[in-house]
Formats: C-alpha cells, sequence, structure tokens
C-alpha cells in the first residue's frame, strides 16, 4: 500500500472499531505490523486488516478466532466475517464489493462493516464460543477438502496426460498404469474408454 494509506489505515479502523469493541469487553493490542488492528478478550479475537498487495482498490478485511489455538497451522484458526453473514448476501462478498482507495472510503467500508455485518450477523459467534469453534472448525474442513479436491485433480491431469500420449503411442500397459492411479469414481467416460481398450490390446 501507498506510504499515506498505510499511515491512515490504523487511525481509521481504531476510529470505527475501539467503541464497538470496548463495549464487548475486548481490549486492543498494542501491534508494531501497521496493517493490522487487533482486539481481543481471554476467549476471542477480531482482526483489521490490509493486504499491500490488494491495491490499488483495496478490500476491507475483518476476521475473527478463539484465542484457543485449535490447529497448528495459525491460518486455520481463524475466519472472514463474511462467513457469518447468509452466502447469498451483499455483506457475505463485501471484501469484493465494498472496496476502497483513500481515508474516507475505508471509513465507509469500515463502517459498513461494522454496522452490517459485525453488529448484525457476527456478534451471536462472539457472544457464543461453541458456535465460534465450530464455525472455524467448518471452514478449516472446508479449505482442506477444497485443497485436496485441487491436489488430486491436478494429479488427476497428470496421469491422464500420460495416458493419452501412451495411448497413441500404442504402450498399452503404460495406459492401464496410468489410468490405475485415478480412482475409478474420478475417471471419466473416454478413460474408461480407453482403459478398457488397452487392457484388451495388451500383449
Amino acid at each position: 500500500m501507498s506510504a499515506s494509506a498505510d499511515s491512515y489505515f490504523a487511525d481509521v479502523a481504531t476510529a470505527v472499531f475501539d467503541e464497538f469493541f470496548r463495549n464487548l469487553s475486548a481490549r486492543r493490542e498494542q501491534v508494531t505490523d501497521s496493517t493490522t488492528v487487533r482486539y481481543s478478550t481471554d476467549s476471542w479475537f477480531a482482526e483489521v486488516l490490509y493486504l499491500p498487495f490488494d491495491g490499488p482498490n483495496y478490500s476491507p478485511r475483518v476476521e475473527i478466532g478463539c484465542c484457543a489455538k485449535l490447529f497448528d497451522d495459525p491460518r486455520r484458526n481463524r475466519v472472514d466475517v463474511m462467513h457469518t453473514a447468509p452466502q447469498n448476501s451483499e455483506e457475505y462478498g463485501y471484501n469484493l464489493r465494498w472496496l476502497y482507495k483513500n481515508r474516507d472510503e475505508l471509513r465507509s467500508a469500515l463502517t459498513s462493516v461494522r454496522d452490517r455485518i459485525l453488529a448484525v450477523h457476527t456478534l451471536p459467534f462472539l457472544q457464543n464460543m461453541a458456535r465460534l469453534k465450530a464455525l472455524v472448525i467448518q471452514r478449516r474442513d472446508i479449505i482442506e477438502s477444497e485443497w485436496i479436491k485441487e491436489l488430486n485433480e491436478h494429479n488427476d491431469s497428470i496421469y491422464r496426460a500420460k495416458a493419452e500420449v501412451a495411448f497413441r503411442n500404442k504402450h498399452y500397459e503404460e495406459v492401464v498404469q496410468c489410468y490405475s492411479k485415478i480412482p475409478s469414481e474420478r475417471l471419466t467416460r473416454i478413460d474408461q474408454t480407453k482403459l478398457n481398450i488397452a487392457r484388451k490390446r495388451m500383449p
């Protein structure tokens, strides 16, 4: 982020959120990182932050989590407040819609986050640690599942490409070996057809 934006982010964030979180008995922590403003109680924390590489139109970002560490990976111990809002709502996509590029736009965006997301949708999670913990775990499970799916699709594409080359070259044993590394439920109809042909044509 530009130097001017870096200098006003914390001022605006604290002006918008200090009273809100103070009313929830949360304290603002002293941080040296100019990209983050953090509030916490003994049970939960909330962080207002920006990512310098988001620019020139920056996304407002607010994350919450349990102070007790649930997972070794610190990224899995927090969730964006968008996940406390209904998925079909404008609030759910706030960090793609309520962009800012100056002090006034940041104040407007964060005020909307406070009044339309935190006060309405997020507060019940901060008032119920079991509910917050369940949300953090749910988001971790979804992210892990998506990561595994992407990894599987990447690996499948490698084996599929090798199988297609082998099939064109009539190396049928290699075709069978490649397709056998893709679980049957992920084989396409074309994969299965080529596999059946290769098995029949193997010496």
